[in-house]
Formats: C-alpha cells, sequence, structure tokens
C-alpha cells in the first residue's frame, strides 16, 4: 500500500495523485496477483507520480527511491537505474 503525504497547492495535482494512489492499491491487492502483473502496477504507478511532477524539486529521487520501496514491499528485487 502507497501512502504519500505533502502539502499540495495544487487541486488536480492532488487528485491526479489520489487516483494513481487508489489505482495501485487495488491493482497491487488483487488476490492471486503474478509477479509480472505486480510489477505492471508499479512501473504504472511510478510512471504516473513521475509524470504528474508533484514536487517542485526532487521528483527523480523521490520516484527512484518509491520504485525500490515498492519492489522490496512486494517481495520484488530491487532495480539500478543508471543515466544513459
Amino acid at each position: 500500500m502507497v501512502v504519500i503525504r505533502f502539502i499540495c497547492t495544487r487541486p488536480e495535482i492532488l487528485k491526479r495523485l489520489e487516483n494513481t494512489i487508489a489505482a495501485f492499491n487495488t491493482q497491487i491487492t488483487t488476490p492471486g496477483i503474478s509477479e509480472d502483473a505486480k510489477i505492471r502496477a508499479i512501473a504504472v504507478c511510478v510512471q504516473d507520480i513521475l509524470l504528474t511532477h508533484p514536487f517542485s524539486d526532487g521528483n527523480g529521487r523521490t520516484v527512484s527511491l518509491l520504485l525500490n520501496k515498492l519492489l522490496l514491499q512486494h517481495n520484488l528485487s530491487p532495480t539500478i537505474l543508471t543515466v544513459l
């Protein structure tokens, strides 16, 4: 389950984050969810948060940490992101 706490001054960003997180929590708690479906749900959640760009600074760093937190939380291997 994902919970994000921060002060948001733009209601449309807050609503998009709430929708992204609600969709993720619904998908990830599906009984019998496969490992591939977990990875897909995590990828979509992380991508949506990154594209929403909710923070004034540190969006990439925050999402990178969230990605590995979610992978580990759901018994998946963490990833190392590199810049090409």
